[in-house]
């Protein structure tokens, strides 16, 4: 009973896996979705390598300031690049302060840290705690709920 009540909505909303149905496959959905699936997989099989990566390269070729260096400029240089081709835009100079101040400390501060903290410590574990770091942030304003 639960089965028949269920199965037409199953069909609706996924007809490319209920082809031996009489709901026809939508070959170009199907297409679209598994291209989306490739580029998530790509995109994050190239954040999951970043960090064995730069810890090679900083044990065995770059300082963790050279590295953070190359980081900073090559994104200044990108953006810089992406400017040529937008519209400009008048930025007061209190603004730009702040603006600067926030690549500074967002960028600069960030990737640091993140190169020598890679020197003392190994890929995995450096992971984990950049994994848990939502988890971390998110834990000390449960703890002191009165609600709970």
């Amino acid at each position: 009973m639960l089965f028949d009540v269920y199965m037409p909505i199953f069909r609706q909303r996924l007809p490319y896996l209920c082809s031996h149905h009489s709901i026809p496959c939508n070959a170009e959905k199907m297409n679209t979705k598994l291209q989306g699936h490739s580029a998530l997989l790509l995109a994050n099989t190239i954040f999951g390598l970043g960090v064995p990566v730069t810890k090679y390269l900083l044990d065995h070729w770059i300082s963790p300031m050279g590295y953070m260096a190359t980081r900073c400029l090559g994104a200044a240089a990108i953006f810089w690049l992406i400017s040529l081709f937008m519209p400009k835009e008048k930025i007061t100079r209190a603004d730009l302060f702040i603006i600067m101040l926030g690549g500074l400390m967002g960028v600069v501060v960030s990737q640091t840290l993140t190169a020598w903290a890679l020197t003392y410590t190994t890929p995995i574990y450096f992971s984990l705690i950049a994994t848990l770091t939502p988890v971390a942030r998110s834990w000390p304003p449960y703890s002191f709920s009165t609600n709970a």
